[in-house]
């Protein structure tokens, strides 16, 4: 991915210029700060073992969440461990997965506000659902003596990297129920959800939405009022069109498809999954769950609601200058992977950038920051937890990062979570700190990287060198190159006939 985008991002820059219609700021410098990224010429941190004297230098990371595979590895690595250590306390928890319609991709793409109101719309009817059949199954004489609470995580691709906005929500697997005392809320878990009551929840979501469009102006006898969609940046609203059709924009093929390999033997969909529901192509499945007793299950469910939107395992360099995107699993015509030349490939990656102060984890019911049920229903840390280790705006990536195509490059499938004990209701709560990178990289890779790995002593960060006298000075003493990779220059004129507007 950074040999992509350092070769083509200036090309695809002076080709948008040209069309009148450039890339918002926003989205340059997502890409330009990616190629910075783990980069020794930018800064790095020294790091010094204790016993031996052993250095070692370690890259800063971008701290962008656009594709970047390794900071945004690293938030979902620190945000998982937060779910499972801070959130849920050892209940059975149930993902719901809503995939919405495709004008509702465009719609919601680049407006944070309709994009909370359809995810309300969704939660609210999820919620309602739970209260009513832990009523019916635990004779409460109300529903509000039910509390659902939920987490979710907002993917904006698929595993083909075109924009389709849809939510992985957790939630337990039932309700909490208030006991009037003011301690620990009791949990009361409900039955497994039929096929109908799925249906029921997905059409339900439908209506909520389309009554939120009309009282806000933007539906009106079965369809968009495309007058009224607020307005989205020219370019941004090409690219994400392009994308949701599968079409690309610019380049020798534009307004054609990708070519696609077929590895598999194509596959009769007409038995559709009894899991998903559909309600006016609401599409909802309800069917993955976790036991209470399955921590690292949990933290593996939570790693894949958080997952980057690509992983660098999944793209591979062709013999005639193409690049290969493996699609998770094979589509119904036997389509195993979708092959780009370089600049459609960076194409697909603007729609994944999400507009600036865009939350991508969002809190809803109990779990909701200013719920008065909130500290009554997470676990407490323990009172001797250790404090975090994060370095704020000095956050270090992977050592050895230089080497961009391999730093972290799948950190999403990684499966191996140190165990943690059970140190639950031992303290009162405090404010919950971020997991910190070296105690990431240990629950996730089961390594410690504050440990010197030639007599295993306890190494500490000394310094973060960001001068560039001395930056060039230490990288000439150890053998490394003192100048950074930069992007390739724009390659002339490239000439392209696509219509803009119709995409």
């Amino acid at each position: 991915m950074y040999q992509v985008v350092q070769r083509e991002l200036r090309t695809l820059v002076q080709m948008c210029e040209e069309k009148n219609r450039p890339l918002p700021t926003f989205v340059v410098q997502e890409f330009e700060k990616f190629l910075r990224c783990g980069i020794f010429a930018h800064g790095f941190a020294r790091v010094r073992c204790c016993d031996c004297g052993h250095d070692r230098l370690v890259g800063f990371s971008c701290k962008r969440r656009g594709f970047c595979p390794s900071c945004y590895g690293k938030w979902m690595a620190e945000k998982s461990a937060h779910l499972v250590d801070r959130v849920f306390d050892q209940i059975p928890v149930r993902q719901w997965v809503l995939a919405l319609p495709i004008p509702f991709r465009f719609l919601l793409a680049y407006n944070g506000s309709l994009q909370s109101a359809v995810l309300k719309c969704f939660i609210d009817s999820v919620s309602r659902y739970l209260r009513h059949k832990a009523k019916r199954e635990y004779n409460l004489t109300s529903v509000k003596e039910a509390h659902p609470a939920f987490v979710t995580g907002i993917h904006r691709s698929d595993s083909s990297a075109k924009l389709n906005l849809h939510f992985h929500t957790l939630c337990p697997d039932g309700v909490f129920i208030e006991d009037y005392h003011k301690g620990p809320m009791s949990f009361a878990e409900v039955s497994p959800p039929t096929h109908k009551e799925i249906e029921a929840v997905a059409i339900e979501t439908c209506h909520r939405t389309i009554r939120m469009l009309t009282k806000r102006g933007l539906w009106l006898d079965g369809d968009f009022l495309q007058d009224n969609i607020p307005d989205t940046d020219p370019a941004l609203a090409s690219f994400a069109a392009a994308s949701i059709q599968g079409r690309l924009l610019l380049g020798s093929n534009a307004g054609g498809q990708e070519m696609r390999v077929r590895g598999a033997a194509a596959r009769d969909d007409v038995h559709q999954d009894p899991n998903a529901s559909r309600g006016y192509d609401f599409n909802l499945h309800a069917k993955r769950r976790v036991e209470a007793d399955d921590p690292e299950g949990l933290e593996k469910l939570c790693r894949y609601i958080l997952r980057p939107p690509i992983a660098n395992s999944r793209l591979t360099w062709m013999g005639n200058d193409k690049v290969a995107l493996t699609l998770k699993r094979p589509w119904s015509d036997g389509t195993t992977q979708l092959v780009f030349t370089p600049l459609e490939f960076v194409q697909r990656l603007i729609p994944l950038i999400p507009m600036p102060g865009t939350n991508r984890l969002r809190f809803h019911g109990a779990f909701a920051p200013n719920s008065p049920y909130r500290s009554r229903v997470v676990p407490r840390p323990c009172s001797d937890e250790a404090p975090s280790c994060d370095h704020g705006q000095t956050d270090v990536g992977e050592a050895g990062a230089s080497n961009k195509g391999g730093h972290k490059a799948d950190e999403h499938q990684s499966t191996s979570p140190s165990a943690h004990s059970d140190c639950r209701h031992q303290s009162p709560a405090s404010k919950s700190k971020s997991l910190g990178w070296a105690k990431c990289m240990a629950r996730v890779f089961d390594l410690d990287v504050l440990t010197c790995p030639k007599c295993k002593g306890d190494m500490q960060i000394l310094s973060f060198i960001t001068d560039t006298p001395v930056i060039k000075k230490i990288l000439n003493s150890v053998g490394l190159s003192t100048a950074p990779p930069t992007a390739h220059p724009a390659k002339g004129q490239m000439r392209f006939e696509y219509d803009y507007d119709a995409a």
